[in-house]
């Protein structure tokens, strides 16, 4: 790779279990619609433990003063979404602290945003020219012409349990699952 002409983005996950698909997802996404290489990994691992340079970092709204002691905040572009979602979700008392945007113009080269309700939320003349609308891929996953990705479970689900309410804490397929839940009872 000519790290010149090609840069890298770097995908931590935190959580396994609730990350995991939308990563992989996202990666794809990101290998597929661009020229860019991707890496995944630990959050730990990548922010301490690897030296990085020259990449895009995805960020999910990591504390500005920790984003000031590693490598791999100081040496990249930082790309920002916020892992809990869309922020228009949020009461105003939580994207203040969030969104300090006057400490995270500094951090931040790019925010990622779910939807246009997310930017009513804030100031965004202060970040307009830094800010995107992608979605979110912790939601887009579960969109229907990616619902493949869960048909084995779902079907697994179905016939071992027949009529059943299921209650997960993975967002993005528990969403999906009460869909198919509330469908097949009604």
């Amino acid at each position: 790779m000519n790290k010149k002409k090609q840069k890298l983005v770097i995908i931590p996950i935190e959580v396994k279990i609730r990350e995991f698909l939308s990563r992989i997802y996202l990666a794809y996404n990101i290998v597929k619609k661009t020229n860019l290489s991707v890496i995944i990994g630990g959050q730990r691992q990548l922010t301490n433990s690897v030296k990085f340079s020259n990449c895009i970092y995805l960020d999910k709204n990591t504390y500005p003063s920790a984003r000031e002691k590693y490598s791999v905040h100081l040496e990249n572009d930082i790309c920002m979404i916020d892992e809990e979602g869309p922020i228009s979700f949020h009461d105003q008392t939580v994207i203040k602290h969030r969104y300090n945007l006057k400490k995270l113009l500094k951090q931040i080269s790019f925010f990622l945003f779910c939807g246009k309700l997310d930017l009513k939320k804030i100031d965004k003349k202060l970040i307009k020219k830094k800010v995107f609308i992608t979605g979110n891929p912790r939601f887009d996953i579960i969109k229907k012409e990616n619902l493949k990705i869960y048909e084995n479970k779902i079907n697994y689900i179905k016939k071992k349990y027949k009529k059943f309410i299921l209650f997960t804490g993975h967002t993005s397929s528990s969403t999906y699952y009460n869909k198919i839940i509330s469908d097949k009872l009604t």
